[in-house]
């Protein structure tokens, strides 16, 4: 699955199945499947399918029940220090916010052993 236009109709089949009524089962693994299929998916990519969903119909709220997994997906991500991802993607956001965050609380526990 190298094409971008083919990982975008993988992740809207993907999203669609999480959508539906499924039984819990069905729903992990297309949980499950979601997770592994973004971990190599341009966040853009990932927004083009939701977009197109929603203009065939498919509501936004229903669409949310994939942040779950995504979230998921971050959180385990993002507890890797040393991940490298693409300038703009969403965790390389998250990265240099924490960065900057650390070196904010550093230069206050200074100012404050100083006085």
């Amino acid at each position: 699955m190298n094409a971008p236009g083919e990982k975008k109709n993988r992740v809207k089949d993907i999203l669609k199945k999480i959508n539906e009524k499924t039984s819990p089962e069905e729903m992990r693994r297309a949980k499950d499947e979601f997770k592994e299929i973004i971990k190599d998916v341009n966040p853009m990519i990932i927004a083009a399918a939701e977009a197109e969903l929603v203009r065939d119909g498919h509501k936004i709220e229903d669409l949310m029940k994939a942040c779950e997994a995504h979230l998921e997906l971050f959180k385990d991500v993002i507890r890797n220090p040393e991940l490298k991802v693409e300038k703009g993607h969403p965790i390389e956001s998250f990265q240099q916010d924490h960065k900057n965050i650390l070196e904010i609380m550093e230069e206050l526990t200074e100012t404050v052993k100083k006085t």
